[in-house]
Parts: C-alpha cells; structure tokens; sequence
C-alpha cells in the first residue's frame, strides 16, 4: 500500500520529494504525487510534510452498513448480527 499525498492540501514545497529515497515523489500538474509502483512504504515523507497532507493509502474499505437494513419480499438482512447476514422473516402487514 502506497502513501497518498491530498492534492488539496499540498502546498508543493518539495519536503517530500527531496526526502524520497527512491524518488517515487514528482510535480504534478497542481501538486506533488507518488508513483504508487515506485514507492516501498518507508514513510519518510510523511514525516517531513509541513502540512501533514500525506496518508497511507487503503486498498479496500467496506461501505458502512446503512441505519435501515433493506427489505427484500418478506426478509430484510440484519447488520446487529455478528453474522456477517442472516435473513429475518417480517411479517407482511409491517412491509410499507
């Protein structure tokens, strides 16, 4: 996993690339960017960003479950469960 630099809050003064001992940082068009393929992880630039915009970049993050489980004929998936789901019966006269 690569780190991520937030091209919204780089301020592109070079800290990082200078620091880079593999030179994964370069000048982006408004900012500066890892080369993902280049770069080993070490964070290095992380530690010399004045503005702290640098991350360590997440491969895959599941979406929250949503605050109302959705019905489906009759049966709605539970997320309370420590299942990961488990289909529940509801009665038809509560189905909208």
């Amino acid at each position: 996993m690569a780190h991520k630099i937030d091209a919204g809050a780089c301020i592109s003064c070079g800290a990082c690339a200078a620091e880079c001992p593999v030179d994964a940082i370069s000048q982006g068009d408004s900012s500066y960017v890892i080369d993902a393929a280049k770069c080993t992880d070490c964070g290095a630039c992380k530690g010399v960003c004045p503005v702290e915009c640098i991350s360590k970049k997440k491969k895959f993050s599941p979406p929250p479950p949503p605050n109302e489980p959705p019905v489906l004929g009759g049966f709605f998936l539970s997320y309370r469960s420590p299942a990961l789901r488990k289909l529940k019966w509801v009665p038809p006269a509560t189905m909208m």
